[in-house]
Formats: C-alpha cells, structure tokens, sequence
C-alpha cells in the first residue's frame, strides 16, 4: 500500500470518530464513481437507508442517524463524510476486478482494517449492517468474525 492510503486508514482507524448523532451503522461497498456518496450504485443503498429511517445519509447528513462507512478496495474503510478526501476519492480497481489469487491475498488485508473499525466502535452503534455482496459481503463476514461483532450482511442469496 501508498503512503497516503496507510496514512488515510491510520486517520480513519486512530483520529477520527463517528459522528455523535449517528446510532446505526451501515457498511456499503466501494463504487466506480467518486465521491460514492454521488454514485448512481449508492442511489438504491440510500434509497433503502432512506426508507428505513426517513432521512438520505447524503442529503440529510445532519439529520439521518445512519453512518455509512465505505468498504473501499485497498483502502479499507472510509466513512461518507471523508469520500471526497484524497486517496479515498482516487479511481481504482475493485474486488471485482481481481482475479481469484489476488483477491485471495487482498482479503485478509481487507477485512483487518474494517475489524478495527468494529471492534473500535461497535459499542457506539444501536444497529450495524452492510449492503455488500459477492467479494465485498465475504470480506464483511470475515471483518465480522475477526472483530467478534455479528450482526447481518445483506443481501442475502434468496432472502433479504
């Protein structure tokens, strides 16, 4: 990893905390577009946020309790309100365009960064989840159980 990534997530995992206001938890998976708060495959995660709590974690950032964290490739965690800082808004490839060996070495370096966050904060939350799916749900689980923190990673195949 970059400097300025090791530096962003080290900001993220050490300095920075969730905002005060927010009591639920919501993990979404990284975009091709920047800022993902922006991005046309986040519309239908925060539609979904919205029908759930009657506020947009975008465009009612102060008043939706819900704190969306981004699983970002390489990168690890990136909280909303940080998705235009740099090198969170940077382009790059994600899990879906690793081929199965490097996804294999890039879990493991994915999911310890998000166990961090969990195991830092999950106290804080009333209610954790994620919209993840495919490599990005399975690097959920895996942040899950390193963290010690259930709770349930949607969708599901055939269910919620």
């Amino acid at each position: 990893m970059s400097k300025p990534v090791l530096d962003f997530c080290n900001y993220v995992l050490t300095q920075s905390e969730p905002p005060p206001d927010k009591d639920m938890l919501v993990f979404f998976q990284c975009s091709v577009s920047r800022p993902y708060s922006k991005s046309p495959s986040h519309a239908s995660m925060r539609k979904a946020v919205r029908l759930a709590t009657g506020k947009d974690p975008r465009e009612d950032f102060g008043d939706c309790r819900c704190h969306v964290v981004v699983l970002r490739s390489v990168i690890g965690p990136v909280p909303y309100e940080m998705d235009d800082t740099y090198p969170a808004d940077e382009p790059g490839g994600g899990i879906k365009h690793m081929s199965p060996e490097q996804y294999a070495f890039a879990k493991p370096l994915l999911a310890e960064p998000l166990a961090a966050y969990l195991r830092k904060w999950h106290t804080r939350y009333r209610v954790i989840t994620t919209f993840t799916h495919d490599g990005y749900g399975s690097v959920m689980e895996k942040a899950k159980d390193l963290a010690g923190v259930d709770f349930p990673v949607y969708p599901v195949s055939n269910g919620a």
